[in-house]
């Protein structure tokens, strides 16, 4: 049982950090916490699925590098401008 300890400890922990509850037995935070051989696994499935389809992108074609990479960035002052942006809001940086 010094799994399902430890799976306890951290759940307290984030619990006194955090006002949430548990979803699931394996779900908390909108975090998906699996036990695998090599230790724990934590994943944002759900969340990221919700978010895929809350933009129309929930069946999307899956790709390992989703941006360009080979793309100039340029620097920018006007972060007002870039909230109006819908990938501002999909990230929650606005």
């Amino acid at each position: 049982m010094e799994e399902a300890d430890d799976i306890d400890e951290v759940l307290d922990a984030l619990k006194q950090a955090f006002d949430v509850k548990l979803v699931t037995d394996n779900t908390f935070v909108g975090l998906a916490i699996i036990e695998t051989k090599s230790g724990y696994f934590i994943h944002q499935k759900s969340f990221a699925e919700e978010i895929l389809d809350k933009f129309g992108e929930g069946n999307c074609t899956i790709v390992s590098t989703p941006l360009a990479t080979h793309h100039d960035l340029n620097e920018t002052t006007h972060g007002d401008e870039l909230c109006n942006n819908p990938y501002r809001a999909a990230i929650g940086s606005c």
